[in-house]
């Protein structure tokens, strides 16, 4: 019988409490939430920096400022899928969830 279950699509695993020890599984590889949760922010933040900047100049390149745009939006996707499930608690307050409901602030 054939798998026919997306590998593709993150799933996320949580074995202990500890917060350096939560990771995502992306296909076959296990990656550290707040790694990745800390790299989305960085993205979100450079992102609308970038626009703002764009948004500024005398003549925008309307080309550039669409694709980064399109980028934030990508991102902010991620940090709320992040959210909903619970990976962490709150886009504006970086903080992880675990199974007994306890949070932790990242720092």
């Amino acid at each position: 019988m054939a798998n026919t279950e997306d590998q593709t699509a993150p799933h996320t695993t949580s074995h202990t409490k500890a917060e350096g020890d939560r990771s995502l599984t992306i296909g076959s590889e296990h990656v550290n939430v707040h790694t990745v949760t800390n790299k989305v922010l960085e993205d979100i933040d450079f992102l609308r920096d970038r626009i703002i900047m764009i948004e500024n100049q005398k003549v925008p390149n309307s080309l550039i400022l669409n694709t980064y745009k399109k980028m934030l939006e990508s991102r902010e996707a991620v940090l709320g899928w992040l959210e909903e499930h619970e990976v962490i608690c709150s886009v504006n307050s970086v903080t992880t969830t675990t199974k007994d409901d306890s949070t932790k602030r990242a720092g």
